[in-house]
């Protein structure tokens, strides 16, 4: 019996340290400093950016960090996701949508 919980022990411990290192390495900026601005501009506009705390209340993500994302951490789902932002205000409604389908969410329109 104590081999069958050794044999999950270091299984389930494999599982994490994988999940963990995609969690830390997974996560890839752009070198497109336009595009950072028109992000970051689109966000200074929104009803939704906490100008204060520099963050989306949607997402919950910094967004003078996820401006500059091409990946990045879902902190909210715990997922790694193509940068977009959630209510698809850089012209990226069909990415958020994919996103939004998964979490059980209404579609933008």
């Amino acid at each position: 019996m104590s081999t069958t919980y050794t044999y999950n022990w270091t299984n389930m411990v494999s599982k994490i340290l994988e999940k963990t290192a995609k969690l830390l390495f997974t996560v890839e900026e752009i070198d497109n400093p336009i595009l950072e601005k028109h992000r970051m501009d689109t966000c200074k506009t929104c009803t939704y950016y906490d100008a204060e705390n520099d963050k989306c209340t949607v997402c919950g993500c910094f967004m003078s960090i996820k401006t500059r994302l091409l990946t990045n951490r879902n902190p909210k789902r715990v997922r790694i996701e193509h940068t977009h932002c959630p209510m698809g205000l850089w012209e990226d409604k069909e990415l958020a949508n994919y996103y939004r389908q998964q979490d059980g969410l209404e579609l933008l329109t």
